[in-house]
Protein backbone atom coordinates (compact mmCIF):
# COMPACT_ATOMS: atom_id res chain seq x y z
CA UNK A 1 0.00 0.00 0.00
CA UNK A 2 2.94 2.30 0.91
CA UNK A 3 4.61 1.96 -2.60
CA UNK A 4 1.43 1.94 -4.36
CA UNK A 5 0.51 5.45 -2.66
CA UNK A 6 3.65 6.40 -3.32
CA UNK A 7 3.71 5.65 -7.22
CA UNK A 8 0.47 6.84 -7.43
CA UNK A 9 1.21 10.72 -6.49
CA UNK A 10 4.55 10.40 -8.38
CA UNK A 11 2.24 9.57 -11.38
CA UNK A 12 -0.34 12.35 -11.03
CA UNK A 13 2.09 14.75 -9.91
CA UNK A 14 4.29 14.30 -13.25
CA UNK A 15 1.34 14.39 -15.03
CA UNK A 16 0.67 18.46 -13.94
CA UNK A 17 2.49 20.87 -15.58
CA UNK A 18 2.17 24.65 -15.84
CA UNK A 19 -0.51 24.79 -17.91
CA UNK A 20 -2.92 22.65 -15.21
CA UNK A 21 -6.02 24.88 -14.13
CA UNK A 22 -4.40 26.49 -10.37
CA UNK A 23 -7.73 24.47 -8.82
CA UNK A 24 -6.42 21.13 -9.70
CA UNK A 25 -2.97 21.04 -9.17
CA UNK A 26 -4.46 23.07 -5.16
CA UNK A 27 -6.36 19.65 -4.66
CA UNK A 28 -3.98 17.27 -5.81
CA UNK A 29 -1.78 18.86 -2.86
CA UNK A 30 -4.22 18.40 -0.40
CA UNK A 31 -5.34 15.41 -1.82
CA UNK A 32 -1.11 14.23 -1.30
CA UNK A 33 -1.52 15.71 2.36
CA UNK A 34 -4.11 13.38 3.25
CA UNK A 35 -2.26 10.19 1.72
CA UNK A 36 0.69 11.49 3.67
CA UNK A 37 -1.46 11.74 7.03
CA UNK A 38 -3.82 8.45 6.32
CA UNK A 39 -1.38 6.22 4.32
CA UNK A 40 2.58 6.87 5.05
CA UNK A 41 2.34 8.25 8.70
CA UNK A 42 0.36 4.62 10.02
CA UNK A 43 2.42 2.75 7.71
CA UNK A 44 5.69 4.34 9.07
CA UNK A 45 4.77 3.63 12.54
CA UNK A 46 3.65 -0.06 11.16
CA UNK A 47 7.43 -0.58 9.94
CA UNK A 48 8.82 0.68 13.18
CA UNK A 49 6.99 -0.92 15.40
CA UNK A 50 7.31 -3.89 13.54
CA UNK A 51 11.28 -3.72 13.43
CA UNK A 52 11.31 -3.27 17.40
CA UNK A 53 8.96 -6.04 18.17
CA UNK A 54 11.01 -8.52 15.50
CA UNK A 55 14.42 -7.77 17.66
CA UNK A 56 13.11 -8.20 20.77
CA UNK A 57 11.05 -11.29 19.93
CA UNK A 58 13.66 -13.29 18.47
CA UNK A 59 16.29 -11.84 20.43
CA UNK A 60 18.83 -10.19 18.26
CA UNK A 61 21.15 -7.42 19.33
CA UNK A 62 20.85 -3.91 19.11
CA UNK A 63 24.05 -3.54 18.17
CA UNK A 64 23.87 -5.22 14.66
CA UNK A 65 25.10 -3.21 12.22
CA UNK A 66 21.75 -3.54 9.88
CA UNK A 67 19.64 -2.58 13.10
CA UNK A 68 21.74 0.43 13.50
CA UNK A 69 21.56 1.32 9.58
CA UNK A 70 17.45 0.36 9.62
CA UNK A 71 17.20 2.60 12.86
CA UNK A 72 19.27 5.29 10.53
CA UNK A 73 17.40 5.43 7.79
CA UNK A 74 14.40 5.80 10.08
CA UNK A 75 15.71 8.94 12.06
CA UNK A 76 17.01 10.57 8.63
CA UNK A 77 13.57 9.90 7.54
CA UNK A 78 12.18 11.70 10.37
CA UNK A 79 14.57 14.07 10.20
CA UNK A 80 13.59 15.36 6.52
CA UNK A 81 10.23 15.10 6.52
CA UNK A 82 10.32 17.43 9.84
CA UNK A 83 12.63 19.61 8.30
CA UNK A 84 11.74 19.93 4.67
CA UNK A 85 8.95 18.12 3.68
CA UNK A 86 6.45 19.66 6.39
CA UNK A 87 7.36 23.03 5.86
CA UNK A 88 7.67 22.98 2.46
CA UNK A 89 3.75 21.33 2.02
CA UNK A 90 2.62 24.14 4.26
CA UNK A 91 4.43 26.53 1.96
CA UNK A 92 2.99 25.23 -0.98
CA UNK A 93 -0.70 24.85 0.58
CA UNK A 94 -0.15 28.25 1.58
CA UNK A 95 -0.31 29.47 -1.84
CA UNK A 96 -3.64 27.42 -2.51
Amino acid sequence: MWIGAALALQVIGARLDPSTNGAVADRFALDAEAVGKMIFAPAAAIVLLTGVGLVTHEDLSWSTPWIYLGAGAFVATVALGAAHLIPEGRRVAALA
